[in-house]
């Protein structure tokens, strides 16, 4: 079964193994353990807090492509006629099928623009993924998140609550999301957080870019004196989601790209060292030594050896449709065949071998799907 997605991953092997390649190599005294995910346990001292670092497949699933957002850094609320939610079984059969082949090495990722908390699946699919033992996250705006949806969030076996927060202060926040308020509504669910008792983590997502860099360090420190607050974790800007691929995207976008590189520089720096003295940031130190090449040159390959993207994981689209590359064409979509027999299709096959090939720092690769050489 799935015979030519086995067969795929052993050719892969033995390229990486054969590729000669210019390697970014580091001191070993400061290299870290590195992993898809790092995880800071509620209860955590920030000197010694438990950090537990595994590599597993990461399978994001988006419920829906609608938002009330008006990000500088993310297009789709300029989409039209994207609203195609996909029914409860549909959901239920993928998750049953990576059950079967992953095991329980999966981190089940939901997302939705902000918006799918008012999916009627949203909480069916989330206590279904954690009954199969998966690890699961949940990604939010907080703009629609109140007591009541709050509270079912927490009570559905979620593992990570990921709030988006790139601002320390309220006005720049509002800006770069447009809509006004939208700080306010993080820090209102951040108060109902303090009054309930759970177990899930709570991670800050915060995106690296021009406007912010004066407010990560005060948004850090801040942060960290939150005891209902877990850690913060950082994204290297990428090309704005939902835009045509262009590798010289960051010249076009100069509202977003940081110009002054020695303030990137010295801000990293200050980042890592934070999180070396024991500062609750969920990035490596190597994953931020890596947002410095890629901010000294964006169109130099960070990685020194293939892309790797789709040996990690898998994007599912509101509409179904299953990506081992969000920058790729679809496998195919799943209300028509099932995950497994599309991991032993030739398209996943071919598309697999064509990621292999790719240089392009996109999101996956620098963010959510990092992982060391």
């Amino acid at each position: 079964m799935i015979t030519n997605f086995l067969k795929l991953k052993t050719r892969r092997k033995i390229r990486q193994i054969c590729l000669e390649t210019d390697r970014v190599t580091h001191s070993e005294k400061n290299k870290e353990p590195i992993s898809s995910i790092v995880l800071h346990y509620p209860g955590s001292t920030t000197q010694g807090h438990v950090t537990r670092q595994v590599r597993k497949h990461k399978i994001a699933i988006n419920f829906t492509s609608r938002c009330l957002f008006r990000c500088r850094h993310c297009y789709i609320w300029q989409q039209q006629n994207n609203y195609y939610p996909l029914e409860k079984e549909t959901w239920t059969k993928f998750l049953d099928e990576v059950k079967e082949i992953y095991g329980t090495n999966v981190i089940i990722e939901i997302g939705g623009s902000g918006m799918a908390e008012i999916n009627k699946n949203l909480m069916p699919v989330l206590k279904h993924a954690s009954s199969l033992g998966f690890e699961t996250t949940y990604s939010t705006n907080c703009h629609l998140v109140n007591n009541r949806i709050l509270l079912r969030l927490l009570e559905s076996g979620l593992t990570s609550l990921v709030i988006g927060l790139d601002f320390f202060t309220d006005k720049g926040h509002d800006v770069q999301r447009g809509v006004r308020n939208s700080h306010k509504h993080v820090l209102k669910v951040f108060d109902m957080l303090k009054t309930q008792r759970h177990s899930t983590n709570i991670i800050i997502s915060c995106i690296i870019m021009k406007s912010n860099l004066d407010e990560i360090i005060p948004l850090t420190k801040w942060i960290n004196q939150q005891e209902h607050i877990t850690c913060i974790s950082f994204n290297s800007l990428a090309q704005p989601l939902w835009t045509e691929t262009d590798p010289n995207w960051h010249r076009k976008y100069t509202n977003l790209w940081p110009e002054e590189t020695g303030k990137v520089m010295e801000l990293l720096d200050e980042l890592i060292l934070m999180k070396r003295q024991g500062c609750k940031i969920a990035n490596t130190s190597s994953q931020l030594e890596s947002f410095k090449r890629y901010f000294n040159d964006p169109n130099r390959f960070i990685r020194g050896s293939p892309c790797n993207a789709d040996e990690l994981g898998f994007q599912v689209t509101a509409e179904g449709e299953l990506k081992n590359c969000m920058n790729k064409r679809s496998l195919g979509n799943l209300k028509e065949i099932s995950f497994k027999e599309l991991l032993d299709s030739e398209n996943y096959s071919t598309l697999s071998e064509e990621i292999s090939g790719c240089t392009l720092n996109c999101h996956q690769i620098q963010n959510c799907r990092y992982t060391d050489d």
